[in-house]
């Protein structure tokens, strides 16, 4: 392999040199992740003009498309550790990408990067009036050479030689840019943009896989039609017939029963995708989720442990959900916080630090955190649901009642919003308690149990958070802090379910203290 000459970029007080694969602030050594450090280089050699999100999947992950939130959280950790304040080094543009504001000076060798700092004011003075055209196309050259060089070889198609595209190809590429953009507005657009590519090139795996997940999305994040889970059904049992032993595709098919609410099948189906991959992220990650409904706490929290490095914020909730279950509030405060500071704006993340904040008993603090999101009209069903039963503490039953409407008119098809909505219509007409199985999720039992007490059916309603407890729900306080159950208080079947809650959420406590904490707790750096 041909050697590649090495580089050394002088950009304010930043010295980079490509040889060493070193950076250094005022001759301070800056340790950086690989991403981090292929992030940077790319920003850099761009010099002042705007790097797409889509050049930087291709040149960093050397992917035809990473999702924006990937995206801004590498840039997050980028700044972090470059401790960049007020875009002294790189900016955001909004939609776009992002943009190197320092100047960039290309320097020729390594004593150039290590002299003083007046001369190497003064040599930036000259190399920037030598170099002004030249600098960033030389620059681009070389990083492109050193980031082949050093990346492993892929068998991703944007890492190959670049083909003419056909229209179907095109109109893939499209899809995907429009599925990573992740939100509610581009994600109908990429179904569709998925099914023109399939009308075009019917075997089209990619475009399959694609779809999949787009419908998926579409209806666990977006509110969307449960119909569509009808074709995601048939999409992922194809694709798995064809390749029974892809780790990818086993993810997907569990996937599918995960939104479907067959938990028991996702799980093992998860369980089956690590089994063919011990690295596959979106396995590790959905069955951390899984085993967490089901009690499974610190198993939960071995997994997130192997993926948590990424700082996406949907990993830190995920530890802090396990922590808040098994008793360890403070430390689950504490990644509650970092979530929330990964994600200011997201519906999920706020929702989830209410819920904590109100099984804690600070409904002032939940009520702040709600008023805030649904204000800037960015609520989900969830938060206003979590919104309603403040409301109902607070003995505001009109406001309680308005809030799952709002839930309703989000999430028609919910059952949990359904259950609730039940207990407010119990004395004027007749209730049908929702049905569930084991299969289901354990926290809907709870929500039986609420339906049930709208039909006046008690001790159906107390069976029904039994065979929640059996099933693994363990969140017996935030059960307590719901005045539809204070009724049941001197119901003593009420009191031994809440209680074997308890126990076996201190077993998972134990656990999680003698072989959890010790490394989870080197993986955060307190919220300030």
């Amino acid at each position: 392999m041909n050697s590649i000459p090495p580089l050394y970029i002088q950009t304010a007080d930043l010295q980079i040199d490509s040889s060493r694969h070193s950076v250094r602030r005022n001759g301070q050594a800056i340790a950086l992740p690989p991403l981090s450090y292929k992030f940077l280089l790319v920003l850099v050699s761009a010099r002042g003009q705007v790097v797409s999100t889509d050049e930087l999947a291709e040149k960093v992950w050397q992917k035809s498309y990473v999702s924006d939130e990937t995206i801004s959280q590498r840039a997050s950790l980028l700044r972090k550790a470059l401790a960049d304040t007020a875009d002294r080094y790189f900016e955001a543009i909004r939609g776009t990408g992002y943009r190197w504001v320092a100047d960039v000076v290309l320097l020729d060798s390594l004593t150039s990067v290590t002299a003083p700092p007046a001369d190497r004011r003064r040599m930036a003075k000259v190399h920037k009036a030598l170099l002004a055209v030249a600098v960033v196309a030389i620059v681009a050259a070389l990083l492109a050479a050193y980031l082949v060089q050093r990346t492993p070889a892929s068998t991703d198609t944007s890492s190959q030689p670049s083909q003419p595209l056909s229209d179907h190809g095109l109109l893939l590429q499209k899809a995907k840019s429009y599925a990573a953009q992740f939100n509610a507005a581009a994600n109908p657009h990429a179904i569709q943009l998925f099914r023109d590519v399939l009308a075009l090139d019917p075997g089209s795996d990619s475009a399959k896989f694609g779809l999949t997940v787009a419908l998926l999305h579409q209806v666990s994040k977006f509110n969307g039609d449960p119909t569509l889970l009808q074709e995601a059904d048939q999409l992922s049992a194809t694709l798995l017939a064809a390749q029974p032993d892809s780790a990818r595709r086993l993810w997907l098919r569990a996937f599918y029963f995960d939104v479907l609410g067959q938990i028991n099948q996702a799980i093992a189906l998860y369980e089956q995708a690590l089994v063919q991959d011990r690295q596959l992220t979106e396995a590790k990650g959905g069955l951390a989720y899984l085993y967490r409904q089901k009690g499974r706490l610190h198993e939960a929290l071995h997994l997130n442990m192997d993926i948590v490095g990424t700082e996406l914020h949907y990993q830190f909730l995920q530890v802090a959900e396990c922590l808040a279950l098994a008793g360890l509030t403070e430390q689950a405060r504490e990644w509650h916080q970092r979530a929330y500071q990964l994600a200011p704006d997201s519906a999920v993340v706020i929702a989830a630090l209410a819920r904590f904040e109100l099984t804690e008993g600070k409904d002032e603090a939940a009520a702040k955190l709600l008023t805030a999101l649904h204000n800037k009209g960015m609520g989900s069903a969830h938060s206003y649901e979590i919104a309603a039963i403040l409301a109902l503490r607070q003995q505001q039953p009109e406001q309680a009642q308005a809030l799952l409407q709002q839930a309703a008119s989000l999430r028609p098809e919910s059952e949990y919003t359904r259950a609730w909505l039940s207990w407010f219509q119990r004395d004027t007409q007749q209730q049908q308690p929702i049905q569930v199985s084991v299969e289901d999720w354990p926290d809907l039992w709870v929500y039986r149990a609420i339906s049930l007490l709208a039909s006046h059916q008690r001790q159906q309603a107390i069976e029904a958070l039994q065979q929640a407890q059996r099933n693994g729900y363990l969140d017996y306080r935030f059960i307590q802090q719901l005045p539809v159950f204070h009724q049941l208080d001197d119901e003593a079947a009420y009191q031994r379910s809440l209680q074997a809650m308890a126990r076996a959420a201190d077993s998972e406590r134990a656990k999680i203290a003698i072989y959890v904490l010790p490394k989870l707790n080197g993986l955060i750096v307190p919220a300030k």
